[in-house]
C-alpha cells in the first residue's frame, strides 16, 4: 500500500526566483510546506539532476518529498520522492512503471472531463487548475474559478491541489472546498522574503475556520 501524499502548502519551483532556487526553497522548508516540486522546462537534464540532489539535501532534515515536474527519467538519478506529470506527458501508467510503488504520482487536471481517463490504482494527488488567472505559465487555460475547482475536486478520490494565481486571501475559500491544499509558484518565489509569504500560507491553511 502507497503513502498518502502530504496536505497543505506545496510549493513549485521557478528558476526566476527573487532569491534563487535553493534558498527559496529552504525558506519554504524552515516554514512548513507539505512539498516542494522542482519544475524547470529550461536546463539540461545534467544540471536538473545537480540541482535536485542539492534539494533533496536541504528537503531531508524537514522530511518533505521532492517531487520531480514531467521529468521522470530523472527519478532514479535524483533519489526523489515522487513525479508529477500534465495532460500532454508520460502517461500516468508509463510515470508508474519507472518510478515503481514507492513514489507519488500527481497529475494536472482542468476539465472533470480528464478525470473519466485517470487510473487511480496509479495517481496518488491531482493538481486542478488554474483557478484564478496566473502569469507564471505562458498560454495556459482559462482560470476555471473556485465552484470549477470544488466540483472536479469533489469526484477525486486522492488529494486535490488547487493551483493558479493562488494569493493569501484565496486560502480560507480554497480550504472550505474541501482541498488537500493549494500548490504555489509566484506566492514565495517572487516574494521579497520568502519565508514570511510561506509562513503566512502555511498558517492561513492550518489555521482552523
Amino acid at each position: 500500500m502507497r503513502k498518502t501524499f502530504p496536505k497543505g502548502i506545496y510549493l513549485i519551483t521557478d528558476n526566476r526566483a527573487h532569491h534563487g532556487v535553493l534558498t527559496t526553497v529552504e525558506a519554504a522548508a524552515k516554514a512548513g510546506v507539505c512539498a516542494v516540486q522542482l519544475r524547470d522546462k529550461e536546463c539540461s537534464d545534467a544540471d536538473y539532476i545537480k540541482l535536485g540532489l542539492a534539494l533533496k539535501d536541504i528537503l531531508a532534515p524537514y522530511n518533505i518529498p521532492l517531487i520531480l515536474n514531467d521529468r521522470v527519467h530523472l527519478y532514479h538519478d535524483i533519489g526523489a520522492e515522487g513525479v508529477h506529470v500534465g495532460q500532454g506527458d508520460l502517461q500516468s501508467g508509463k510515470a508508474r512503471e519507472t518510478i515503481g510503488q514507492s513514489g507519488f504520482l500527481g497529475l494536472s487536471i482542468g476539465f472533470a472531463e480528464e478525470l473519466e481517463a485517470c487510473d487511480w490504482s496509479d495517481i496518488d494527488n491531482i493538481g486542478i487548475g488554474p483557478v484564478y488567472e496566473t502569469n507564471t505559465k505562458a498560454n495556459h487555460r482559462p482560470a476555471i474559478g473556485v465552484a470549477t475547482f470544488e466540483k472536479i475536486s469533489s469526484l477525486a478520490p486522492v488529494p486535490t491541489f488547487a493551483i493558479g494565481g493562488i494569493e493569501p486571501a484565496h486560502i480560507e475559500a480554497i480550504k472550505q472546498t474541501g482541498a488537500g491544499g493549494v500548490a504555489l509558484i509566484s506566492a514565495i518565489c517572487m516574494a521579497e522574503d520568502p519565508y514570511k509569504a510561506a509562513k503566512r500560507l502555511v498558517d492561513n491553511w492550518n489555521e482552523k475556520s
